[in-house]
């Protein structure tokens, strides 16, 4: 039986059919600092670098991970994607594009394009801020879909992937 993990931002959301769900508790959001990064590692929890402008986004290239684009932002380029394939990091898309203008949605659509030619990983979440937002995992592969993933590999987005960069 497959595995399942979301990344929620709130505390004790129900687990769904998901195995595992990653709450406020088990990661950061950090601005991308390797010395955040590492003092963030040091309280056992995992950094995930915020990447919100191109010069946050070419620092988080830089540190490698597990990368959060914030959806408004475009950012992503060729060489980033290259790096971040290079640096074994992943780049996690949380389902905030669903809520966001059809212009991001334009600009994730390019981003996962450019990522998946360049074999970075892609992590997808609901990134759910109260219980209402929680979707089961195959919506969350889905959303992946929107995005241009097929749907198999969206589904590892939602499982398989996570394993590199979450302990699962």
């Amino acid at each position: 039986m497959r595995k399942f993990y979301d990344l929620v931002r709130f505390h004790d959301p129900e687990p769904l059919d998901f195995s595992r769900v990653f709450t406020p508790r088990d990661y950061r959001f950090i601005p991308p600092d390797r010395s955040e990064r590492k003092r963030v590692e040091k309280e056992g929890k995992i950094p995930i670098s915020l990447a919100d402008s191109d010069e946050s986004w070419k620092k988080a290239v830089r540190i490698g991970g597990v990368v959060y684009l914030v959806p408004r932002a475009k950012v992503v380029d060729v060489g980033g994607a290259r790096l971040l394939a290079e640096r074994g990091a992943a780049l996690i898309l949380l389902s905030d594009y669903l809520n966001s203008p059809s212009r991001a949605l334009k600009y994730g659509m390019f981003q996962v394009r450019v990522l998946r030619k360049r074999g970075v990983p892609i992590l997808l979440a609901t990134g759910a801020r109260n219980p209402l937002e929680q979707r089961r995992a195959r919506e969350v592969a889905s959303f992946g879909t929107l995005l241009g993933i097929p749907y198999p590999e969206a589904l590892n987005g939602v499982s398989r992937a996570w394993g590199g960069f979450f302990q699962v």
